[in-house]
């Protein structure tokens, strides 16, 4: 599977210890990181655990990212820094990364397909507080298109349509 493309820097991400040592281990580590987390096992995994019809959805996901974040610290090495990663902790090696080495450029370069949070840089695009929304249209499960405006529970309340995809 191809790494996508994403932002070219992450501003704003605390820092703490850089605790691969010098950004060359840390570079190491992402690169199998990524490796792994973009393998066909993982995309597996990811096809196996996940049920997107299940409330706990995110919560699989979030634990095939630490499975894969275990795995690329043993793999290089680094396995006895495990116990900084998981619930409750850092959530997983992707995060390790943008906090501990977000001044190297080749770190930043293979987290680049890292939007959200973790990079603290918005997608394209963002709509501003207090902007109007654009037009959106939806294909309705009859295959008609409706405006995502034409949606209304009565006329004073528009409709909220909220969903999600851990792809």
């Amino acid at each position: 599977m191809e790494v996508p493309e994403g932002p070219e820097n992450f501003e704003g991400v605390p820092n703490m210890p850089k605790v691969f040592g010098d950004a060359t281990q840390a570079v190491k580590v992402f690169s199998e990181y990524n490796r792994l987390a973009f393998s066909d096992e993982f995309q597996q995994i990811f096809n196996e655990r996940l049920d997107f019809t299940k409330p706990d959805v995110l919560v699989k996901v979030q634990s095939v990212w630490l499975q894969a974040s275990y795995k690329a610290l043993d793999n290089t090495g680094f396995g006895h820094l495990k116990d900084m990663l998981g619930p409750g902790k850092i959530p997983d090696l992707l995060k390790l990364m943008f906090m501990a080495y977000n001044d190297c450029p080749e770190v930043i370069k293979l987290g680049a397909f890292i939007r959200g949070p973790y990079a603290q840089t918005p997608p394209p695009n963002v709509v501003t507080v207090g902007s109007n929304l654009p037009e959106l249209t939806l294909i309705s499960l009859a295959g008609e298109t409706v405006g995502l405006s034409d949606l209304h529970i009565n006329k004073d309340r528009p409709m909220m349509i909220m969903s999600s995809s851990a792809s």
